[in-house]
């Protein structure tokens, strides 16, 4: 009799560990990424027509489709140089609040675009 509980016990012990090894595992499906520097994460721009500026912010409407967005950044400074009907290059992480006018989320970079310069 006590050789039948000790085996049961052996056995619920060793679906326990299993288990438990299961859930506490570090081994990951994916390889870590452990230097960004080797794979740097590409953030969208878009390109946008200045409407108005603000104090911390810029009203865009988007080359090509025409929507309006709302555009700022930590980087007040460069938001200073910026005026209407400015042609800009915006990073941004690719997400948007939809509303009126909508709001480009996490903008990272405003720059003016660069203008062909024609050569004569």
């Amino acid at each position: 009799m006590k050789a039948k509980i000790s085996s049961c016990f052996l056995v619920i012990l060793l679906f326990v560990a299993i288990f438990c090894g299961s859930i506490f595992s570090t081994k990951k499906d994916s390889p870590e990424i452990t230097n960004e520097e080797d794979h740097p994460l590409i953030l969208p721009k878009i390109e946008g027509r200045v409407l108005e500026v603000y104090e911390n912010y810029l009203i865009v409407e988007l080359v090509g489709n025409n929507r309006i967005y709302e555009a700022g950044t930590e980087n007040l400074e460069c938001i200073e140089n910026f005026q209407k009907d400015d042609i800009v290059k915006i990073t941004y992480s690719g997400n948007t609040h939809e509303s009126m006018p909508g709001i480009l989320v996490d903008v990272t970079n405003i720059e003016l675009k660069e203008e062909d310069i024609l050569q004569e």
